[in-house]
């Protein structure tokens, strides 16, 4: 019986490694074709390959809205094709543009803004846009790497289905994979009260700095200001009951209708969840 039972085992083992492995090699097959794809993409359209969309943000990745918000905001044409979210290195969004792949938000941005010719920083001073540099690294280095905690790990059950489509989630295992990432990043090391604090005091810094002003900088956005609402965009709109979002309600002479009104792609890309 012991050794029968060792056998079930061992078969069952088997069966689950080979299933494993076929849909890594099904997925990679995916993805190569996607990559092959990218010579056939419409020229000069971009194609943005990121995680489908919510029901209570227009992407619940900070990285995807913000180039979302870029390319709306320079005017630039793309479209969206969710199919493989992850790129050649791993991240996501990714763009293909005529034939070519280019992968991370800020590098995509950059090279979009040259080829374009739409610089969004036009007119503002060194100094100034040292400051919005400066913003956008805080939360995209530290802010980001607090609130996939509150998202996936913290919560019992994880409030992933409150924002994510459960498929997506289910796909992706965001949970296990955040978790190891925060511990590396060194923040999910600090007990859960002090990284509550970090981001309270990282978007309190971000409340000051905007000020009586409509974007970072003034009366019109800078790139930097696409990377600040796509990060705090999630604790508005994709962190359920959290502190963070009852943080951007009690700021809503300064945050809340920052995010809500003044950015250009709210006009058509999310009234309708907002208004």
């Amino acid at each position: 019986m012991f050794e029968s039972c060792c056998t079930n085992c061992f078969y069952y083992i088997l069966l689950s490694l080979g299933i494993y492995f076929i849909g890594k090699w099904i997925y990679r097959r995916r993805q190569q074709d996607t990559f092959a794809n990218a010579k056939s993409s419409p020229k000069d359209v971009v194609t943005v390959h990121c995680f489908p969309s919510s029901t209570t943000i227009p992407n619940p990745s900070p990285f995807v809205l913000k180039l979302l918000t870029f390319l709306r905001a320079a005017n630039i044409p793309y479209e969206i094709d969710n199919k493989i979210p992850y790129g050649p290195n791993g991240k996501s969004p990714w763009i293909t543009l005529n034939g070519q792949i280019y992968v991370d938000s800020e590098v995509i941005v950059n090279h979009l803004s040259k080829k374009y010719n739409n610089n969004l920083n036009e007119g503002f001073k060194d100094e100034e846009l040292a400051i919005a540099r400066t913003v956008r690294v805080m939360l995209e280095e530290r802010w980001f790497w607090c609130m996939p905690l509150w998202r996936f790990v913290w919560p019992q059950p994880p409030l992933y289905k409150a924002v994510f489509q459960k498929k997506t989630y289910d796909n992706y295992k965001f949970g296990q994979r955040y978790k190891n990432r925060a511990m590396l990043n060194g923040i999910n090391q600090f007990e859960k009260p002090q990284v509550i604090s970090f981001m309270l005091d990282d978007m309190r810094a971000v409340s000051k700095i905007l000020g009586d002003k409509q974007f970072l900088l003034g009366s019109k956005p800078c790139q930097d200001d696409c990377a600040v609402f796509g990060q705090l965009a999630q604790a508005l709109w994709a962190l359920v009951d959290s502190p963070y979002e009852k943080f951007m309600h009690s700021r809503k002479k300064i945050l809340y209708l920052y995010f809500c009104f003044k950015l250009k792609m709210l006009d058509t890309m999310c009234v309708t969840l907002f208004i």
